[in-house]
């Protein structure tokens, strides 16, 4: 069983020459796999699974920030090695401002507004630091650079 998720079929196509590098780390060759394939579809699945968790595992462990933005909350989160450090932007409901979509610039423009309000918490990891940080994604987290991070942190 995959340890993050399997990769989709158009994942695992895009990813193809990897995949085949994988396959061959593991002296498996391309007739082999298709072999594999036809004959063994559980040997396979496992296969494709152990690729999956290695590429999920790779990103994950690459990742420093991560963003989820709702209509009227921003949450930018550092990825330290034991804990997540989060800096939250939240506007009033009546300041007409939908924070879905916001880039850089309107950051800038809605953090001097009186009706935003920024705060911060930490919370450290229960699980390994990459499963916390896929299960974050999977709760709609994009990985960043972290540049809404360290603008909302001067705000502090």
């Amino acid at each position: 069983m995959a340890r993050f998720k399997r990769l989709s079929v158009e994942e695992l196509v895009v990813l193809e020459k990897q995949f085949v590098q994988f396959l061959a780390a593991q002296s498996i060759l391309a007739e082999d796999w298709e072999k594999i394939k036809s004959t063994k579809p559980v040997e396979a699945d496992e296969i494709i699974d152990d690729f999956s968790d290695l590429v999920y595992g790779s990103v994950m462990s690459e990742a420093k920030y991560l963003e989820r933005k709702t209509p009227r909350t921003l949450y930018c989160y550092q990825c330290l090695s034991d804990r997540f450090v989060l800096i939250a932007l939240e506007v009033d409901t009546d300041a007409g401002i939908d924070l879905s979509n916001l880039d850089m610039a309107g950051l800038k423009h809605i953090s001097t507004k009186a009706q935003a309000h920024v705060c911060t918490t930490e919370k450290p990891y229960m699980k390994s630091r990459e499963n916390e940080i896929f299960s974050m994604m999977e709760l709609g987290c994009e990985i960043t650079e972290g540049a809404m991070f360290k603008v909302l942190g001067l705000l502090l």
